[in-house]
């Protein structure tokens, strides 16, 4: 299993002064993706993921805040399918990605993993696991080359996603009224 990369999350969330504690990413996302039956959740991943691409490249887009958002809809999907980062370099014995992947690339396998989901839940397919690795696989190296262009890391990334999500999730539970009123966003943004 590949290192685990950990936030820092405040216990009592709210509290500017509350104690910290550590958590794994994965744990964080699993607790604040709205719980929803199988297909739901599928889908909730998918359009996610849309949604943060289109926000990643508007002009006025914050990348780190785009990138945290886009990164939680991704481990999102590593969740889903029971799979971690290593995972899919390790399982893509083809990888045909050692020469990086370049912003259309990056749109282009987001896209087929969006194809991926909607062919499994919405046209019945069976799932198609290599070519889920393929996509998450060259999203990753894209995710790494573009941190590393930006002089930050996934960690740092994460962790800015962390202090933004626990500011509008009380206790770190997904709710809708919380995902509604937005109590990380500033009144009119």
């Amino acid at each position: 299993m590949n290192p685990s990369i950990f936030v820092s999350v405040a216990k009592e969330p709210g509290l500017s002064t509350s104690e910290r504690e550590s958590i794994r990413y994965d744990i964080f996302v699993q607790r604040l993706l709205k719980p929803l039956p199988e297909q739901l959740n599928a889908l909730h991943i998918a359009v996610g993921l849309a949604g943060e691409l289109g926000e990643l490249f508007h002009e006025s887009a914050d990348e780190v805040e785009e990138y945290g958002d886009y990164e939680f809809y991704f481990q999102a999907a590593l969740n889903h399918y029971g799979l971690t980062h290593i995972n899919c370099v390790s399982l893509n014995t083809h990888n045909e990605f050692v020469k990086g992947v370049d912003e259309n690339e990056f749109v282009y396998w987001t896209g087929q993993l969006i194809d991926c989901i909607k062919r499994e839940y919405i046209y019945g397919k069976s799932r198609e696991v290599e070519r889920v690795i393929t996509c998450l696989d060259a999203i990753n190296i894209y995710l790494i080359d573009t941190y590393t262009d930006m002089n930050t890391s996934r960690a740092e990334i994460l962790q800015a996603n962390a202090l933004k999500l626990e500011k509008r999730y009380a206790g770190l539970y997904y709710s809708d009224e919380a995902a509604i009123s937005r109590a990380d966003k500033l009144p009119g943004q």
